[in-house]
């Protein structure tokens, strides 16, 4: 059984929606959880859980969180909380961050590997503009391993590869 935190219509048939209020009892089956996420209706109080009383030997906020679960969908379904509103508030903060230095991480990641596309693009602009022979030259040089078989094109993404290779 779950609450209604925000007023929604519901559709338990599929076919006929029935208007829900703030504070209705209802058993939503397997839309429950997707109606948790979105905010729409929350786990009953343990004053009014349908007379059955909540287990107090579930994990603390840090347990759960170490567990690998989210902070913020804490206390599990059917435990009473053994954390305090601070320790749960903490814990949901630090999770934020760490999903903020996460998501900052990821960004500098892909930014990086964006300016090494260019730079790879750049000289094989460069590389292009060769004639075979200047380009044989190139690979004689810089000792680039081709195969007979090679194509130009193949031949000119190695040159890039080992000149990208040697800039770091």
């Amino acid at each position: 059984m779950h609450k209604v935190l925000k007023a929604f219509p519901c559709s338990f048939d599929g076919i006929k929606a029935e208007p829900l209020n703030v504070g209705d009892e209802r058993d939503f089956g397997s839309m429950a959880e997707g109606l948790k996420q979105a905010g729409l209706i929350g786990e009953l109080d343990a004053k009014s859980n349908g007379g059955v009383a909540l287990r107090d030997d579930g994990p603390t906020v840090t347990e759960y969180v170490a567990a690998g679960y989210s902070a913020s969908q804490y206390p599990p379904h059917g435990y009473a909380s053994r954390s305090t509103a601070e320790e749960i508030a903490e814990a949901a903060k630090a999770e934020a961050a760490k999903a903020k230095a996460d998501e900052k991480t990821a960004k500098a990641a892909a930014k990086a590997e964006g300016e090494k596309a260019k730079m790879r693009d750049a000289i094989l602009t460069d590389l292009m503009k060769l004639s075979d022979e200047d380009l044989a030259k190139v690979v004689d040089a810089e000792k680039i391993a081709v195969d007979d078989g090679d194509s130009k094109d193949i031949v000119l993404g190695k040159v890039a590869d080992a000149r990208m290779t040697a800039q770091g």
